[in-house]
């Protein structure tokens, strides 16, 4: 019988949802038709009776959220949610399960809950630290923090074990301090709910300033607390490479020598799906996923706008469900398409070729209710090449894939493309998203002036900053003084 005493019942992992448990989705009242009183419950009950295992904990829903009625992510995130289960039972470990719920739960007006993305990091540090506590069961109680002297507790025991990693090169100093971080939250979790004696002290803290930027109020000062033992921020004498731009993640613009490589092995050796996708995302400065999941009905769109003229740069809204293109964070965006990518997405939508692929797709049951919303780019096993959480509204039974979104296009670009590029005398590392950073510089060469006024330049990096979605100027003007350090 599953029990939430605390005992770790095996060696854990982490699971996602689908591969164990179904997940209903309704209201708690059945007339009530408002979706911020959804919840969500997440159980295979069925399975657990045919295996005659106890399923009491499950008659009744267990864990609730709210569902943001903008972003819709109740029924995507449910299916997405990560459990921490048994290794041996493939049960869950509900206090584990729990505190990830918890973490999960929206707790503060006008504030956006944390998607699954975000919480799957902290189930596989959890894991990782359940997994420690459960080999040294007969040393020490995990739970048992009464000890005088800090380092005979159970977190002091853990952070060395997490140094010693360190040492051992089998983590970053970045890494163990996520991990600390995780811990320090589930031990005072399990404090809260009395596993842990509310009495005991968990480890020494101490008060520390701080400072952060923050997009509307610019450097803020916040005091918090920390353990005295936290794990210290390994020195960086190794600054970012003068080649490249923060956004998000260290991004190197191609030249244009280098992007006439990346153009010459697009037409040697990739197939029509990766070659569109990649000319489309250089030339508008979309990313990934927003490319990746346009639909067969947005090519036509965008066909009309171009044969009216209206507007003269037609575009696309992005950003939420009705629009069915997705974007990082669910941002509400519109997206900006020259006429030369809408020439390419109109080759490739009527290609015989894709057409061949479509075919394959609704053999695997990928048929849509309106054949409009079909996605653009699919792949010849018959596969979105980046597969949409808002499919779950347009497809009948539609289960969402195991895989990562967009994996078909990292493992084309590091297998075949980089290789090919190589070939041509291209050099060093070679990310899809370079072609992000690659489209800001093609921005500036074809509209920077040396003697434009500072009006007009604020003018341009806004502009800059609505074409690739940036929150922060910041992140916009860095670009510009990459292009000005390359003059």
């Amino acid at each position: 019988m599953l029990s939430r005493d605390g005992t770790i019942p095996s060696e854990v992992s982490v699971e996602i949802v689908p591969q164990l448990f179904f997940t209903e989705v309704g209201a708690f009242e059945p007339d009530d038709k408002d979706t911020n009183h959804s919840y969500f419950t997440v159980s295979d009950v069925d399975s657990l009776k045919e295996a005659k295992i106890d399923s009491s904990f499950a008659d009744n829903p267990t864990h609730f959220r709210n569902i943001s009625d903008y972003h819709i992510r109740g029924i995507d995130e449910a299916i997405h949610f990560p459990l921490i289960v048994s290794i041996e039972t493939s049960l869950p470990f509900l206090v584990a399960c729990d505190f990830l719920y918890q973490r999960y739960t929206l707790n503060a007006p006008a504030k956006e809950v944390a998607t699954t993305s975000t919480i799957r990091p902290h189930a596989r540090q959890l894991a990782h630290m359940l997994n420690f506590f459960y080999r040294k069961r007969d040393e020490f109680n995990y739970l048992n923090f009464k000890f005088p002297i800090e380092r005979q507790r159970p977190a002091y025991k853990y952070w060395q074990h997490l140094r010693k990693e360190i040492i051992d090169g089998e983590m970053s100093a970045a890494t163990a301090r996520l991990h600390q971080s995780t811990s320090t939250s589930f031990f005072k979790y399990l404090q809260k709910i009395e596993l842990i004696d509310p009495k005991a002290e968990l480890w020494r803290e101490e008060t520390v300033n701080v400072q952060f930027n923050n997009t509307l109020r610019g450097k803020v000062n916040k005091q918090i607390s920390r353990p005295v033992q936290g794990i210290k921020k390994a020195k960086n004498n190794t600054p970012l490479s003068v080649d490249y731009i923060q956004d998000g993640e260290p991004l190197r613009p191609l030249n244009d020598a280098e992007q006439k490589i990346l153009v010459t092995a697009l037409t040697n050796i990739a197939p029509p799906w990766f070659k569109y996708l990649t000319l489309v995302c250089l030339i508008t400065g979309a990313r990934l996923g927003t490319i990746g999941t346009l639909r067969e009905k947005h090519v036509e769109n965008l066909k009309k706008q171009m044969a009216s003229g209206v507007p003269p740069t037609p575009f696309l809204n992005a950003g939420y469900i009705q629009s069915s293109i997705q974007t990082k964070h669910d941002k509400t965006l519109r997206i900006y398409f020259p006429h030369i990518a809408i020439k390419y997405l109109d080759r490739y939508t009527s290609s015989e070729v894709r057409k061949k692929h479509v075919k394959t797709a609704e053999k695997k049951g990928l048929i849509f209710k309106d054949k409009k919303d079909q996605h653009v780019f699919i792949n010849q096993q018959g596969a979105h090449v980046y597969w949409s959480k808002f499919n779950i509204h347009l497809i009948k039974d539609y289960i969402y894939p195991q895989t990562e979104a967009g994996n078909c296009v990292s493992n084309f670009t590091s297998q075949h493309l980089k290789p090919a590029m190589h070939l041509l005398g291209y050099k060093g590392d070679f990310r899809f998203h370079f072609s992000r950073a690659s489209f800001a510089m093609n921005f500036f060469k074809n509209h920077y002036r040396a003697n434009m006024s500072g009006l007009e330049i604020n003018n341009l990096l806004e502009r800059l900053k609505e074409l690739m979605g940036h929150s922060d100027i910041k992140i916009t003007q860095s670009y510009l003084n990459h292009y000005k350090s390359d003059l």
